[in-house]
């Protein structure tokens, strides 16, 4: 039996709970798109799936300037000064997207534009990036398994706040989100306070804390930026030139990939503090070889899970879908490619995110989101939804090849130059 616990503590235990802890997310996410799917009409299912994107976005920004800077700046501090260090964080996190978001609710109230839906979806957001941020902690610390309680957690309460605005009579996409933001303002609180994070001297550290991640987090939030613009923003292009229920199209097929996608976030969240510990001890040589396994691996799992789909696509269609999505075939086909994609992108960025590389990321992710953006529109009006996955898979498989190379040239061996030649 001394195995099993070493088994549950280990390299491999981590990374399997990292998985189950996506796994975990990956249902809740799916579990309530689902309920607006079949509870609302397309059109709410369509805003719904803006409405939760504008989270995904706050939470890839935050996540870029405070979670990805903590999981790298850590290793440079003693581990007593660590705690400090993490709440300092979470609070100038808090303070600056609570801020933004209360400032954005005023601004759209002033100007008449301040519906309900919208509200809830500033409202959700500060929650959201303050949950996300202490579950990034845990992953940090290597502590994978304490995430997949919290997630746990933050799924049921979802699921009980969504069914408790819906009993209140709010609209399908209100409930929903609102049942989100409620989730997660709870977690977080149980989180911090599981963490024993010291908050009063987090907040004399703010200052600080905030000049160590700027260096490199100004990189990485230009890097989210353009990033969202390639992946996202296709999604509010769609909705501005075809409407609502082409939005909703593409996000069906999208949620019955949900998954493959975050399995692929979730092996991702596991490896890069991993990488930046190897890093931290000098053992960098060993993350290419990671980082090629983890890729190889998440490739076949997507290929796999669209086989299943494929296979059991008529009872899908009939039974989970009710009839109402029956064309989305292609759509789906297009995004496994794009998931696939996706997974040789990501591990190369989580690569040189360990390696404080978020300069060359940045810089990387530009000169690809550019084209991509521009191509959307004309593609859009000539395919409509396909056309806009064909754009994401040409951006994905542009961007993988250049991040690799940058990644080939990170961890490949010096040449010799003329002063130790002798040449």
């Amino acid at each position: 039996m001394p195995a099993l616990p070493r088994l549950l503590t280990g390299p491999r235990g981590r990374t399997l709970a990292g998985i189950a802890d996506q796994a975990v997310i990956s249902l809740a996410n799916f579990a309530v798109a689902l309920a607006v799917l079949r509870l609302g009409t397309k059109e709410e299912f369509g805003l719904y799936a803006l409405g939760y994107m504008a989270v995904v976005v706050a939470n890839s920004f935050a996540g870029g300037m405070f979670g990805s800077q903590f999981i790298v700046a850590q290793h440079g501090r003693p581990e007593a000064a660590r705690p400090a260090f993490a709440a300092a964080l979470l609070l100038a996190q808090l303070g600056g997207v609570a801020l933004a978001c209360l400032l954005a609710l005023a601004a759209l109230a002033a100007a008449g534009w301040a519906t309900p839906f919208v509200a809830v979806t500033l409202l959700v957001i500060p929650a959201a990036v303050a949950q996300d941020f202490l579950r990034v902690h845990r992953l940090a610390l290597l502590r994978p398994q304490a995430a997949l309680a919290l997630d746990g957690l933050n799924a049921l309460l979802w699921a009980g706040f969504a069914l408790a605005g819906l009993a209140l009579g709010l609209a399908v996409p209100v409930a929903a989100l609102a049942g989100h933001g409620a989730a997660c303002a709870v977690t977080a609180v149980v989180a911090a306070a599981t963490a024993r994070l010291p908050l009063r001297e987090g907040l004399r550290g703010m200052g600080d804390g905030l000049r160590t991640v700027w260096d490199q987090g100004r990189w990485s939030v230009g890097g989210v930026a353009v990033t969202l613009a390639q992946n996202q923003a296709h999604f509010y292009i769609l909705g501005l030139l075809a409407g609502l229920a082409a939005v909703a199209e593409v996000n069906a097929a999208r949620m019955l990939l949900t998954p493959a996608a975050l399995l692929l976030v979730g092996v991702n969240r596991t490896l890069i503090p991993g990488f930046a510990q190897l890093r931290a001890a000098g053992e960098a040589h060993r993350i290419r070889r990671q980082a090629v396994i983890a890729t190889f691996a998440l490739v076949v799992a997507v290929l796999a899970y669209a086989l299943l789909l494929w296979a059991a696509w008529d009872v899908l269609t009939r039974h989970l879908l009710q009839g109402r999505y029956d064309g989305i075939g292609p759509l789906v086909a297009l995004w496994t490619l794009v998931i696939g994609l996706q997974a040789m992108t990501e591990i190369a960025a989580g690569q040189l995110q360990a390696a404080s590389r978020f300069r060359a990321l940045a810089l990387r992710i530009g000169v690809v989101a550019g084209p991509v953006v521009v191509a959307l529109v004309p593609m859009i009006l000539w395919l409509g939804g396909p056309g806009s996955l064909v754009v994401l898979a040409a951006g994905q498989a542009a961007l993988a090849a250049l991040l690799w190379r940058e990644v080939a040239r990170e961890t490949s061996p010096a040449r010799p130059s003329c002063a130790t030649t002798g040449a």
